[in-house]
């Protein structure tokens, strides 16, 4: 498995673990531009969970699509997929000590090859959207504290509260778009009437119920002799 470049210290790292590759934030690999909060959230979440993967990802039609990665190759990350796929199936926290011996994952096809062994997943649900699986790995089996399953919980919600913001933002200036292309219609259709009542061939006016102008053309002004 490929990991990006630089190292990031965790408190139950040994001399064993010393030829796995750590990746600091800044390296990490995103498959789309996303707002820094978000890789900073997942950032986050692999420090404080003592784990060096971390990812959000959303399914779709087309496959699973990686929305940011921290610490793992984008190739790599794509093989949890199956995983994922429990995740959003249960709608639940799913928390794998070894990946490579629960009955769950062990023979999924496609799962990570033995670098990978801990996986927790967060169902990540935000209406109108694809569902998302925001998860931790770790190259070597462990477990999790409650504080740290409380606070993975808390990085989930709050990457929740997070895309339901963007999604709102977006629906509010897809929705000023809608309504400048209507003032813009608008001006085209006076400006093109506009131009037709200024340039036709013919004398055209308005009047008044009284017979009073209220306008008239170049044209109507040339007839007269003005």
């Amino acid at each position: 498995m490929r990991a990006s470049s630089g190292k990031v210290d965790h408190t139950h790292s040994n001399s064993e673990d010393r030829n796995a590759q750590r990746a600091k934030g800044p390296n990490a690999t995103t498959t789309q531009e996303t707002p820094l909060p978000l890789g900073e959230l997942i950032q986050l979440a692999a420090v404080f969970s003592n784990n060096p993967f971390a990812a959000l990802c959303s399914k779709s039609a087309k496959g699973q699509k990686l929305i940011t990665v921290y610490g793992l190759d984008e190739q790599d990350a794509r093989l949890l997929e199956p995983i994922n796929a429990i995740v959003r199936d249960m709608d639940e926290p799913v928390i794998i000590e070894d990946i490579l011996k629960d009955e769950r994952t062990k023979k999924l096809i496609g799962s990570p090859n033995e670098q990978i062994h801990l996986y927790a997943g967060f169902p990540v649900s935000v209406p109108n959207q694809e569902a998302k699986v925001f998860w931790v790995a770790n190259n070597k089996p462990g477990k999790l504290t409650e504080t740290q399953c409380n606070a993975l919980n808390l990085v989930a919600k709050n990457i929740e509260i997070l895309l339901s913001n963007q999604n709102q933002i977006q629906q509010l200036k897809d929705e000023n778009s809608e309504l400048l292309i209507q003032e813009l219609d608008a001006e085209m259709a006076e400006e093109k009437y506009r131009s037709i009542f200024e340039n036709v061939q013919e004398g055209i006016f308005q009047t008044t119920s009284e017979g009073k102008y209220i306008s008239a053309n170049p044209k109507l002004a040339e007839i007269y002799g003005f």
